[in-house]
């Protein structure tokens, strides 16, 4: 008797088209987080270089990123809570990658006007918008377990 290898999820077994449909999910999971974490390293590592070629102080760059993380803390909670809402919706990590984007450009505008109270709005807009690392391992945590 030639024993069966169990090397496949019991889940598709007997079901091809889950097997694949869960495949090209995780796939594109895999890829939004590599893509996620490319954007993250270039605008995470290179933002105070950047600002200090625009000529802003240390102290100021400081209290722009203090800003920063004390809004992007809200604006977690609050794009989860959209998630929840929405029932784990995608439509909610790319809500918040465009509102992110467009944030990102209006910053990088005002930080080129020189107004200090434009910089830090639009540095709080962006922060609160910037919440596709939580929303990704949630979508990513929901794959995985269903």
């Amino acid at each position: 008797a030639v024993e069966k290898k169990d090397d496949g999820d019991p889940r598709t077994e007997h079901h091809p088209e889950l097997a694949r449909t869960m495949a090209s999910s995780l796939a594109l999971i895999k890829a939004s987080h590599f893509t996620l974490g490319v954007m993250a390293c270039a605008w995470g590592r290179f933002q105070s270089i950047f600002l200090h070629s625009m000529g802003l102080a240390p102290s100021t760059i400081g209290m722009l990123t203090s800003v920063g993380f004390i809004l992007k803390s809200i604006g977690y909670v609050s794009w989860g809570v959209a998630m929840d809402w929405f029932d784990g919706s995608r439509y909610v990590l790319m809500a918040s990658i465009i509102a992110s984007s467009v944030a990102l450009e209006l910053y990088r505008r005002a930080v080129g006007s020189g107004v200090l109270l434009l910089m830090l709005i639009t540095k709080g807009i962006r922060s609160l918008a910037n919440a596709q690392y939580c929303l990704l391992d949630a979508l990513t945590m929901r794959a995985v377990q269903s």
